[in-house]
């Protein structure tokens, strides 16, 4: 092997082993969480409930599909009413935006679709809470809330 050969070798045995540990480095990134999370969350009774889909945007969040029902047997309805709530925090307990409705008596579509938080907070939302309530003349009793939080792979 000539002096020259040896130095072309030597150059590119080089760059082979600088682009070896750069590979060996480099972080293959994790793949995207779903953006879409279903969800039925109950009042305190079983024909009082909300479903839809939590989509997760930049920096906020919209509520596909939701609908919310109130098909009670159990009592007259002019007495109560269903009312969701959809909250959205910034931190783990900074709201920064929410949307409530309510329905008597029936299966209801809201639309359009809701969309919480601010684009142009910084971080953007972390979380939704969704709480379903029956909402009667004297009181309101509400079932567990479901918190669902931003998944890993969303931008922020």
């Amino acid at each position: 092997m000539e002096v020259t050969d040896l130095k072309l070798f030597r150059t590119f045995a080089a760059i082979g082993a600088v682009t070896a540990a750069v590979l060996a480095t480099t972080a293959v990134p994790a793949a995207a969480q779903p953006q879409d999370f279903p969800f039925r969350v109950y009042s305190d009774y079983n024909d009082q409930w909300s479903d839809g889909v939590v989509h997760w945007n930049n920096r906020t969040v919209t509520v596909v599909s939701a609908r919310i029902s109130d098909i009670r047997l159990d009592e007259p309805t002019y007495q109560n009413r269903a009312l969701v709530q959809y909250q959205v925090f910034a931190s783990s307990s900074t709201p920064v935006d929410s949307y409530t409705t309510t329905v008597n008596d029936a299966l209801k579509n809201i639309d359009p679709d809701p969309e919480l938080g601010d684009p142009n907070l910084r971080g953007g939302v972390v979380r939704i809470k969704i709480t379903v309530c029956n909402d009667a003349l004297r009181s309101r009793t509400c079932g567990t809330p479901l918190n669902v939080s931003r998944p890993i792979g969303v931008k922020k």
